[in-house]
């Protein structure tokens, strides 16, 4: 078992997301079940089989109930979101979950833009939810930095990082989001069930650029965790 695993279960007592959250999630779900279904078309027209997010097991459109508290648990994050930054839109389905989360929220998107699908996903949320998301494909290590230098003013209150795994794009993912965090701002770090990534985030948390939030649900199998980020007493 992950580190992600055993911290998390020895603090499930703890968690204080409310009924109310996750009865007002699940009620989103059902009620935005064609946007979904939307989403999932242009998936199925692009011919290209559907990259891991947090509705489906890898590489299909089945349905995982694995995957239930990380959807809760974004979608509580971005209640009261107002700039949401996310790095790895693939096909939306983690960037429409949020902007559901609050109506007056908007979302910035960075992605590769390596499958047919994500463009053609992208223009479905930028109908159901206009002037509220932006896509800027390209290599996120590239272009949130170049992001950082046009908008030196711009700062977001959630950061969704789910990038490469790769150990060092991984870390510049981090840093680069870093920056653009306020402090007090959430960063939820994505695929922690990858030993790696795991390690990463342990080390992001000793150096005091976050501290671990324990108040969301625990994520098994499929890890995220979350952090605050800490702007004033960080290491260089």
């Amino acid at each position: 078992m992950l580190w992600c695993d055993r911290k998390q279960a020895a603090k499930a007592e703890q968690q204080s997301l409310d009924s109310q959250t996750i009865n007002r999630y699940r009620t989103v779900i059902t009620e935005e079940e064609k946007l979904f279904k939307a989403l999932d078309h242009v998936v199925v027209e692009s011919g290209e089989p559907l990259e891991g997010n947090c509705f489906y097991y890898h590489l299909s459109l089945k349905a995982s109930v694995l995957l239930e508290n990380k959807r809760i648990n974004l979608f509580s994050a971005a209640t009261e979101a107002q700039e949401i930054l996310e790095i790895g839109f693939n096909a939306g389905h983690s960037a429409a979950l949020m902007l559901l989360a609050n109506p007056d929220s908007k979302l910035l998107a960075f992605d590769i833009c390596e499958h047919r699908y994500t463009e053609g996903c992208f223009a479905v949320l930028a109908d159901r939810f206009a002037n509220r998301i932006d896509l800027i494909p390209g290599d996120s290590n590239t272009t949130v930095p170049l992001f950082r230098l046009e908008h030196p003013a711009v700062y977001f209150d959630l950061l969704h990082i789910d990038g490469s795994h790769n150990y060092q794009a991984a870390t510049t993912d981090f840093m680069n989001c870093h920056s653009l965090a306020k402090h007090g701002s959430l960063m939820i770090w994505d695929d922690t069930n990858n030993a790696e990534l795991d390690l990463l985030f342990n080390a992001f948390v000793e150096d005091r650029l976050i501290v671990e939030r324990f108040d969301f649900l625990p994520t098994f199998t499929y890890c995220h965790r979350v952090g605050e980020a800490l702007k004033q007493i960080q290491k260089t």
